[in-house]
Parts: structure tokens; sequence; C-alpha cells
């Protein structure tokens, strides 16, 4: 099954988003988070993250946490994937990015060997735009 996605961080979805074209028996939950950190250019891989599939992010309801071995299941297999849902990443600074499946199915070629095509790119994103560096020195 090919899709069209759409990602955004929460609130700021005219503003900044991306759109690709998913082929989900090929991409992986995981190759899904790794466009997610480096097209929004996230800090890195090391922070928490998760995938969650209830409006509820603290609510207990389905999601794949980094290191689960469902970050390897292909997106077409996973069995709670909603039209809609989320990626929580770095539980301090608490991002959330809505994933929205736009059209199904996607009629396009895909290219990429993960799966993930950009079909759209707008805006920039800034992770903590407030954070200035030299407020840590301890100078």
């Amino acid at each position: 099954m090919k899709a069209k996605i759409k990602i955004y961080p929460k609130g700021r979805g005219r503003e900044v988003y991306r759109v690709i074209a998913v082929d989900a028996d090929v991409a992986t939950f995981r190759d899904l988070c790794n466009f997610i950190v480096f097209d929004f250019e996230l800090d890195s891989m090391f922070h928490m993250y998760r995938f969650v599939f209830s409006k509820n992010i603290w609510g207990g309801g389905p999601e794949i946490e980094k290191g689960s071995p469902d970050m390897n299941i292909v997106l077409s297999k996973y069995s709670y994937l909603p039209k809609t849902f989320y990626f929580h990443y770095d539980y301090g600074s608490d991002l959330l990015f809505v994933i929205t499946i736009m059209s199904a199915p996607y009629k396009g070629e895909i290219t990429a060997e993960d799966g993930i095509d950009l079909i759209k790119s707008v805006g920039d994103f800034q992770e903590d735009p407030d954070y200035d560096e030299d407020e840590d020195d301890d100078e």
C-alpha cells in the first residue's frame, strides 16, 4: 500500500510541514522516525521518542517506543495504525508531531530505498527557539 502523509509540529500545521509519499509495505516505523528527526533537524536520535496512536499521549493507548522491536515493523503490518497518529520526541521538550494519512492509495512512484519520498517541504522548524547556549555556561 502506498499513501501520502502530512507531518507537522502540533499547532504549526499551516506554517511548517512535510508531505511524504510512503510505501507502507517497505517503510518501517524506524524509517519514519529517521525521516522526522533528520528532515525537521531535531537534536539527535539519542533522545527518547515514541509513536502514539491515541489523542491522549499520556493515556496508555497503543504506542511504539524507542528500542522496541515494533520499530522494525513495516507500517502496513501494524494493526493499530489510525488515520492520524503522533510522534512524541524528547519528553523533556515534549515535542509532538502530528502524522496524518492524507490519501491512500498513492498512485505515484516511490524511489527511496527506505520507502519514503519527500513530496513537499514548507517552513523551517527550530526545536527550541528560546534556548541560549550561553545560559548553560558555569562562568
